[in-house]
């Protein structure tokens, strides 16, 4: 009953809505959306997944895949702090930053989804030269890791956590990286996991994505924007700089709290 009043609000103000904000603000969940794309799931997630290939003997795709991770990582940080400390943005597009969630989303739910689904699957033979670059259950997963990253990344235009092109820039980095990485597995032997494997993706998924698990990412990037820029607090747009109309649109709480959440 407790949705009621606001299910209430949102029907008598529906005709002012434009359509991406009627689909955005109905009766989804995206609180618990959003949590698919934390640091504390998909980190650990990116870690096991280096950790099974290398055990699977695959060293030159787990050394790949930390190259991608960090790379990737580290232009979304260096786009946080170049705004936090030094006021880089652009203010037409509400731009502040890369977003973490979507470009984490991105990044790990396709190449982790691509692998369960192969290392589910029946073992099949070695493919031929000339083969598909993936095979079809593995496309299937990286299928379903890419639905959900979208979800994610709709989740913080839903919740004003990003403005639209902090995530499209999000998404578009994290797709880009994790679709180089799986271009290189053509030729990985397929390789069945233990119950373990799967038992512990799952545990770790369920437990981080209910529980109030976080990494407070956004202070510890606070902290070190204010020791390299050594200015007293984070950079945040004057009020009457604030963009407005749909660029803005739906995050329009975002610039004028100024963060860049992670």
């Amino acid at each position: 009953m407790a949705r009621c009043p606001r299910a209430v609000s949102l029907l008598m103000n529906w005709h002012s809505l434009s359509l991406s904000d009627r689909f955005l603000r109905w009766s989804m969940d995206w609180t618990l959306i959003t949590r698919l794309g934390e640091a504390a799931l998909l980190l650990p997630c990116a870690v096991l997944l280096c950790l099974w290939m290398w055990n699977a003997g695959q060293r030159d795709s787990a050394a790949r895949w930390v190259r991608i991770c960090l790379a990737s990582s580290l232009l979304t940080l260096l786009s946080k702090l170049a705004f936090l400390g030094w006021g880089l943005g652009v203010p037409e597009l509400a731009f502040t930053g890369v977003s973490g969630h979507s470009m984490l989303a991105a990044l790990v739910l396709p190449a982790l989804m691509h692998h369960l689904a192969r290392a589910s699957a029946p073992l099949a033979p070695a493919a031929r030269p000339g083969a598909s670059m993936l095979p079809l259950k593995g496309m299937a997963g990286a299928a379903v890791g890419i639905v959900l990253a979208v979800l994610v990344g709709m989740s913080r235009l839903a919740l004003q956590a990003h403005s639209v092109s902090e995530v499209v820039a999000g998404l578009a980095l994290g797709f880009g990286a994790s679709f180089v990485f799986l271009a290189g597995c053509r030729d990985i032997a397929q390789r069945r996991a233990s119950r373990t494997h799967l038992a512990a993706v799952a545990v770790l998924a369920l437990g981080i994505t209910v529980s109030r698990i976080e990494i407070p990412t956004q202070q510890w990037l606070e902290r070190i924007v204010v020791y390299l820029s050594a200015k007293e607090r984070p950079f945040r747009w004057p009020g009457s700089a604030v963009p407005a109309g749909p660029a803005r649109a739906p995050a329009q709480a975002h610039i004028a709290r100024y963060t860049g959440m992670v």
